[in-house]
């Protein structure tokens, strides 16, 4: 397969609204601390308008809706044979519990090291809320061993 043909390649957008029980969920399997990630009173009281969702809480929504599957398939690649390699989270504004959000996906990079022993696949994902803001960019990296 031709990789580089899919660079740039655009993948289906998806939302969803951020439901406070997976919020909270997630920030008790992250061991969040901060209460503002998990009781929507000590969010409001620090001035927030609802729980926040933390940092990494963004990666959920493409697992969710199965994103991950489908830039495998482009690949040839079952999930079984991939590594996560990183993710990288640039937010411009905070979520929140009751946000709708939606995602955007491109596949922005591949390359390889070590003698072509190692692929890496880079997934770029915008996430936009309710009023069309841009509240983050994540570049995800995905590894392969041949």
């Amino acid at each position: 397969m031709n990789i580089g043909k899919l660079i740039g390649k655009s993948y289906k957008t998806i939302s969803m609204e951020i439901k406070e029980e997976d919020v909270v969920s997630f920030s008790k399997a992250t061991k969040q601390e901060d209460e503002i990630f998990s009781n929507k009173i000590v969010a409001q009281n620090e001035g927030f308008k609802n729980i926040v969702c933390p940092p990494t809480y963004l990666i959920s929504i493409g697992m969710k809706m199965n994103i991950l599957n489908e830039c495998l398939e482009d690949l040839g690649i079952g999930l079984e044979k991939i590594l996560h390699a990183g993710q990288e989270f640039n937010y411009s504004d905070l979520v929140f519990v009751q946000d709708k959000i939606s995602m955007e996906t491109i596949f922005k990079n591949a390359y390889e090291k070590n003698e072509s022993s190692l692929m890496f696949f880079v997934y770029e994902s915008k996430f936009y809320n309710q009023d069309e803001v841009e509240v983050c960019v994540m570049n995800n990296t995905l590894l392969v061993r041949s």
